[in-house]
């Protein structure tokens, strides 16, 4: 709990031994605590040992998803979303990930079914609005995009835009 709370409020905190990290649930923790100090390839090594302790924990794959997609390296976080897909299938951030993945790759259409999946799954997540948003307006559909991109900000209204693609 102790590094979810730094993470959250972007605290300092003691230095941990490695061997303190002995659940799945708290390298998930430790990886959003080094995202959270800037220590990217920490937070993705901590999200690959959580898939490594639990192999069937869907969001530790969709994490290491997350993380492989922001390095660029989209197989790799297809590979880890088709596992986080497959354990949990109802997860509205592995939908909108998808629908990321999908959009980087030009397949708006289906990146779109993608982001309407994550909104019809969990209606205040603003990643899917964000993307669903981004949908139209390639597509050409401004208005709706543009009101798509304003509900993102009104479900999570502190979080900034380029938080929101996290």
């Amino acid at each position: 709990v102790e590094r979810m709370v730094s993470a959250v409020k972007f605290k300092e905190r003691e230095a941990w031994a490695d061997e303190d990290l002995a659940t799945a649930g708290e390298e998930m923790a430790e990886s959003y605590y080094r995202q959270s100090r800037s220590d990217l390839k920490g937070a993705r090594e901590a999200a690959r040992i959580a898939t490594e302790r639990r192999p069937q924990n869907g969001f530790a794959w969709t994490r290491l998803a997350e993380l492989e997609f922001s390095f660029g390296r989209t197989r790799e976080a297809r590979e880890a979303l088709a596992q986080g897909l497959e354990f949990t299938p109802r997860n509205a951030r592995s939908h909108a990930l998808q629908g990321f993945i999908l959009s980087a790759n030009n397949e708006i259409e289906a990146a779109r079914a993608s982001f309407e999946e994550a909104v019809r799954l969990d209606g205040s997540f603003g990643n899917g609005w964000l993307g669903l948003g981004l949908t139209k307006t390639r597509r050409g559909d401004l208005a709706a995009g543009r009101a798509d991109l304003q509900t993102a900000a009104t479900v999570e209204p502190t979080i900034s835009m380029p938080e929101l693609a996290m």
